[in-house]
C-alpha cells in the first residue's frame, strides 16, 4: 500500500557517523532508564534535535514544535505514574532512533506515528470517558 505522506525521518543514506554515534548513545541512555522528569525531558529534546538535524528538512522543527510544546506541557502537568510513562515514552523514542540507525524508513515512519499517538492516548486517558475519543 502506497502512502502520499511526506517522509521526514532521514535521508536514504542514513545518519552521518557523528549523528549515528549520538543516536546510538541516546538509545543506550533511553534503554538504561532511571530518569527523573527533568532528565527525561532533556534526553527527549536531544532525540528530537538529532532527528531534525539529520533529516535536512528546514521545516521539520517548525512542524514538530506546536505538538511537542503543547503535549509536553499537558503531560508534565498530568503525569502521575512517572516511571511507567517515562518508560513508555522512552521505548517509543528508542524505536524511532533504532529504525533510523538501521535506515528502515517504513519502521521509522511507523514508530513516529506511534509516538504521535502516545500524547493523544495519554490525553484521552487523563480526561476520562467524558472527553470521548473521535
Amino acid at each position: 500500500m502506497s502512502s502520499n505522506r511526506s517522509r521526514c525521518v532521514w535521508p536514504a543514506s542514513g545518519p552521518a557517523r557523528a549523528d549515528g554515534d549520538e543516536m546510538a548513545a541516546l538509545v543506550g541512555r533511553l534503554e538504561q532508564g532511571g530518569f527523573d522528569l527533568k532528565g527525561y525531558a532533556e534526553t527527549v529534546r536531544g532525540t528530537h534535535d538529532l532527528i531534525v538535524q539529520g533529516a535536512h528538512n528546514e521545516y521539520l522543527a517548525d512542524a514538530m514544535a506546536p505538538l511537542q510544546g503543547l503535549s509536553r506541557r499537558f503531560w508534565f502537568t498530568h503525569v502521575t505514574d512517572v516511571d511507567t510513562e517515562i518508560k513508555a515514552g522512552a521505548n517509543l523514542h528508542v524505536a524511532i532512533l533504532k529504525a533510523i540507525l538501521e535506515r528502515d524508513a517504513d519502521a521509522a515512519e511507523g514508530a513516529a506515528l506511534e509516538l504521535n499517538d502516545y500524547p493523544v492516548d495519554f490525553s484521552y486517558a487523563t480526561l476520562g470517558p467524558q472527553a470521548g475519543r473521535r
